[in-house]
């Protein structure tokens, strides 16, 4: 007999059936297509010391499309759902969308769901690794890239015609020394950065957090993918770097 592989098809919505909810969504391994996604978690400080904040940012990959609700869910290396949040209609109306949820450090598979308006149900699975950079008198958080609105941060996803991308970048801990922060542009992850610019540092000396701003000109980028790194000195001695992709996408 011949050799056959059988492939099941991805769930899909069937005309005139009951679309799944977000939440339906992260109870079962199915593979939702019909709404193509994409997400990012960013982890900042909370309270307790063994948690951690996380922001999902999600957009539907196409621009027409509007979602309707959505949903994140953390899952252990067990597969147990362990943390969900779902998004509130305030937090659906930004651009893009955001969840946040507390979670203990460590390591989790992040499912993100999310219907639009039209009832496709769409879903994205990625590892996370929720825990600050750093072990030593300093810690950072991730780094989000977005742009300035009206005097305030916004983040990004995706860039397209921007004249300029604001990074955004959260120290935490008492310095002991002069604290500075470099932004740093490069081809490749790991590689020598081609541009470097100074950040602006916010806050007084004894604070045990500070916010470390710079800003990107990406008017002149071509298409394409540019690794953008902050680095965190004390007396000129680095103690810490978080880097982010930064995506600049034709319309």
């Amino acid at each position: 007999s011949r050799p056959r592989v059988a492939i099941p098809p991805a769930r899909s919505s069937k005309p005139g059936a009951k679309a799944a909810s977000p939440r339906d969504m992260l109870r079962v391994g199915d593979v939702y297509r019909d709404l193509p996604l994409r997400a990012a978690a960013y982890i900042s400080r909370e309270g307790s010391a063994d948690k951690a904040r996380v922001v999902v940012m999600l957009e539907p990959m196409e621009a027409t499309a509007s979602l309707k609700a959505a949903a994140v869910g953390l899952y252990d290396e067990k597969g147990k759902l362990i943390v969900q949040a779902t998004a509130d209609q305030e937090s659906l109306a930004r651009t893009p969308p955001m969840i946040a949820a507390v979670a203990k450090m460590g390591t989790y598979r992040m499912r993100v769901a999310a219907t639009d308006a039209a009832g496709r149900a769409g879903a994205v699975d990625s590892t996370l690794d929720v825990s600050l950079t750093g072990d030593g008198p300093l810690t950072l958080s991730s780094l989000v890239l977005g742009v300035a609105e009206e005097g305030r941060f916004a983040g990004r996803m995706q860039f397209y015609d921007e004249p300029t991308a604001v990074a955004y970048l959260e120290i935490y801990g008492v310095p002991k020394g002069e604290l500075s922060a470099e932004l740093q542009l490069a081809g490749l992850e790991g590689g020598p950065p081609a541009v470097r610019g100074a950040m602006r540092i916010t806050g007084e000396p004894a604070d045990d957090q500070h916010v470390a701003l710079g800003g990107i000109p990406i008017a002149a980028l071509p298409p394409g993918d540019v690794v953008v790194r902050a680095v965190v000195s004390l007396d000129g001695v680095p103690v810490g770097a978080v880097t982010r992709t930064l995506r600049k996408a034709e319309r």
